[in-house]
């Protein structure tokens, strides 16, 4: 039912993603607030990895609440219990095919729905784990949308464009975010509230622009040597430098990946 995580785990990617999450995690904590999540309940947390979202909604919950996350990769696991607090407990196993022995307040995932094959089924077996009056969130990255620089920054363009081919190849509901009604009412489940948000930046863009080459490197088998569908080749070091001083010299502002959450009650 659920692809692979396509970016893999290795300590580059692990420092990757703790690097996004420190950027996407107030989004994530608008999104599991606006949810009422609070103390004394339990969440479980879809494709936890390496415990980013587990971690926030363990402090949300407090030591009367609980947080359950389920992840399929036993090394992120690992990693995720480098830094486990009390309050949280890790399944190393598919979602599908785990059975839970009880409904939760919350069921969360945050960049899940991008890789599910069977979406259909995937958030029918998510909305049967809510209790009624529960909450059934999820926080997607939409790699759908072109986005881009102004002044135009031909490099960003460039290296964005290569990077949404990429990310298209291996997540099979790659523009999740602009289907959610559609998906939800095709299992049942209610129109969604959503937001959606751009990450955008100026100066030298530092932070965006990490961010960006080092998905890129993660989406590369040789990350030290970078070659675009288009025949451009570069490497991480050059593309990030590159990219920093023209977005400074045009004075330009970039976006980056959108930010998209859609929760709903469950009755």
């Amino acid at each position: 039912m659920s692809s692979k995580y396509a970016l893999g785990y290795s300590e580059r990617e692990i420092k990757r993603l703790h690097f996004q999450s420190s950027i996407i995690e107030p989004i994530t904590i608008r999104m599991l607030r606006s949810c009422g999540i609070s103390r004394g309940q339990n969440v479980l947390d879809i494709g936890s990895g390496t415990g980013c979202v587990s971690r926030l909604a363990s402090i949300m919950v407090g030591s009367t609440g609980s947080v359950t996350g389920i992840e399929q990769s036993c090394s992120a696991i690992n990693i995720a219990n480098r830094d486990k607090k009390d309050n949280i407990s890790y399944i190393c196993g598919k979602f599908e095919e785990v059975a839970f022995n009880k409904k939760f307040d919350v069921v969360v995932g945050r960049a899940v729905l991008l890789f599910q094959d069977k979406i259909h089924l995937f958030l029918e077996k998510a909305a049967n784990l809510v209790k009624p009056g529960g909450y059934l969130a999820f926080h997607e990255i939409d790699d759908s949308r072109q986005f881009h620089s102004y002044p135009p920054v031909g490099l960003w363009d460039r290296t964005m464009a290569e990077l949404l081919i990429r990310l298209k190849k291996v997540c099979p509901q790659y523009d999740i975010s602009r289907r959610f009604v559609k998906v939800f009412d095709e299992v049942g489940i209610s129109i969604p509230n959503i937001t959606y948000e751009i990450p955008v930046a100026g100066g030298r863009a530092e932070k965006l622009c990490f961010w960006a080459v080092e998905t890129l490197c993660s989406l590369s088998e040789n990350p030290e040597s970078i070659l675009f569908s288009d025949g451009f080749k570069t490497n991480s070091k050059s593309l990030l430098y590159s990219l920093q001083n023209e977005i400074y010299k045009n004075k330009s502002q970039v976006e980056f990946l959108g930010q998209s959450c859609a929760w709903v009650k469950i009755k």
